[in-house]
């Protein structure tokens, strides 16, 4: 007989999210209840599952906020609890917001701290998340890597042999991604370099001082801003890009993930260009399609930029090189088997 397995998830397309419910739909019978909407009053329709039937609860990401209600429910219902810590609350609010309160950075702290000593079970994205949450729940097992995986794309990886050539960038929070670096690199380039390019920004964050730096700078012609599109929409603006930008910022949490944004540009084989970080070395690592930022980041950049766009055989040289760490570290049938080891663990 399946187990049961209640998913308290967000209503929204994250890959890594839906991964997991498909991946455990294969094993368990699933009931999903999508924490959305006002706080209390999401907060409140939670008492609502101790009439349902279930073995475990999944908290999916980003929903840390609804673990202490579900735990003081659970004193109840008495099952075990497995939190995806995707990426760390502190990380989130001290390192991308920078809040320079020290009482709300040791309440954030101190939240996380409940919570990844509270839960039963913990999946995380890299093994150097893993290694910060067994400093707070030492001598825990039930702590399992399931990096950031996709499904396999068919990509037909052709290769743009015109001068002009077509850059994209994804994600949110500010000090994470540092999309004003970004515009800055652009901004930096020679004439002859910035009059091939255009760079498609996919943000979810600051829209309006990015776009008053882009006017500032006269970029309108290189840069477009396309604001918070279908995960769908944006699959296919990578498809027609030639080089994705990964992240650029200098914080804690830059050196200790990989976006979900960079495993979609390793699934497409598109080359990527990426600051030099801990996790970017170990999960991207040295790979011709694949340019680890070094400083002065000016330089390199231009460098890399000028070649790209002036030797076509470079481009063939490098095109589709990142499908190779795809299949290596991000496919999907590699990760399904790890999950389900880890939930059948747990379960029983």
């Amino acid at each position: 007989m399946k187990k049961r397995i209640l998913i308290i998830s967000p209503k929204n397309d994250y890959s890594r999210n839906i991964l997991l419910r498909e991946t455990l739909n294969k094993r368990y019978h699933l009931s999903i209840f999508y924490f959305q909407g006002n706080f209390f009053l999401k907060n409140f329709k939670l008492i609502g599952i101790i009439f349902l039937k279930f073995d475990l609860i999944l908290i999916q990401w980003p929903l840390w906020s609804s673990f202490f209600t579900i735990n003081f429910l659970n004193f109840f219902m008495k099952k075990p609890i497995v939190y995806d810590a995707f990426t760390l609350i502190s990380e989130d609010y001290d390192d991308d917001r920078k809040s320079k309160s020290s009482v709300i950075k040791s309440f954030y702290y101190g939240i996380e701290k409940y919570i990844l000593r509270t839960c039963n079970a913990l999946i995380t994205d890299t093994k150097y998340h893993k290694s910060k949450i067994l400093k707070i729940r030492p001598n825990n097992s039930n702590v399992e890597v399931i990096e950031v995986s996709q499904k396999n794309f068919v990509n037909s990886n052709k290769i743009n042999t015109k001068p002009k050539i077509n850059l994209i960038h994804s994600g949110a929070n500010k000090k994470l991604h540092n999309i004003t670096g970004i515009i800055n690199l652009i901004n930096d380039l020679p004439k002859k370099i910035k009059d091939k390019i255009k760079l498609n920004i996919v943000g979810w964050d600051y829209y309006d001082s990015h776009k008053k730096l882009i006017k500032k700078y006269n970029l309108e012609n290189n840069i477009i801003w396309i604001d918070r599109p279908s995960y769908k929409k944006l699959l296919n603006l990578l498809k027609k890009s030639d080089i994705a930008l990964g992240v650029f910022g200098n914080t804690i949490k830059t050196d200790n993930i990989i976006t979900n944004f960079m495993v979609s540009s390793c699934n497409l084989g598109k080359v990527i260009i990426t600051n030099n970080t801990k996790a970017a070395k170990y999960y991207l690592g040295n790979n011709k399609g694949i340019f680890l930022l070094k400083k002065p980041s000016k330089f390199f950049f231009k460098k890399f930029l000028n070649k790209y766009i002036n030797s076509i055989e470079f481009r063939k040289k490098i095109n589709g090189e990142s499908k190779k760490i795809f299949y290596k570290n991000f496919n999907s049938l590699d990760k399904e088997r790890k999950i389900l080891s880890f939930f059948y663990k747990i379960c029983n």
